[in-house]
């Protein structure tokens, strides 16, 4: 199945560019306009896009991110499907809490889901894909809050999840 995931390895990878371009002693204003810049909101792409993770293996893809928010995509295979046809919630609900720890992440820190709550509103019969988006409610000094409107392709709103991140106060 392809080279095995060394998740210490592949995360030291990612995390040298901030030692590299963001000095310890740079001043919090340096370090606050990389935390909002271009080159910072590619590195959580890259960051949430590791393969060998759960997301890779779903099918699921980070398509954009900015300061509080992100949007992900999952293309439709039939074995995301439920025994009547439509997209397994559990699959929504990942997708969910996919997009939005990405969202938790663009605030600079790794984060770990604490609590996740979601309304399925509409099935999701055969999408080509499923498209969802997180925006931020609320961040606070340990926890940090995001709505995520799950949608097919054609704008449907097949879900609404409210979920919880814990911030493990490590830089990405």
């Amino acid at each position: 199945m392809g080279k095995e995931w060394n998740h210490t390895e592949d995360m030291d990878k990612v995390s040298n560019h901030v030692e590299e371009n963001v000095p310890a002693a740079a001043s919090a204003e340096n370090k606050n306009d990389y935390f909002m810049s271009k080159e910072f909101f590619e590195k959580v792409l890259r960051y949430r896009r590791l393969e060998g993770t759960a997301a890779s293996y779903m099918g699921i893809e980070m398509t954009e991110v900015g300061p509080g928010w992100a949007k992900g995509e999952l293309e439709f295979k039939e074995y995301h499907v439920n025994p009547i046809g439509s997209v397994h919630g559990g699959v929504i609900f990942f997708l969910a809490d996919s997009v939005g720890g990405t969202a938790a992440s663009s605030r600079g820190s790794r984060v770990t889901t604490a609590n996740g709550n979601i309304y399925y509103l509409n099935a999701a019969m055969n999408p080509e894909k499923l498209v969802a988006e997180a925006v931020e409610l609320k961040v606070g000094k340990n926890l940090l809050t995001y709505d995520v409107y799950i949608r097919t392709e054609t704008g449907k709103l097949v879900a609404k999840a409210t979920m919880e991140y814990f911030s493990l106060h490590k830089e990405i």
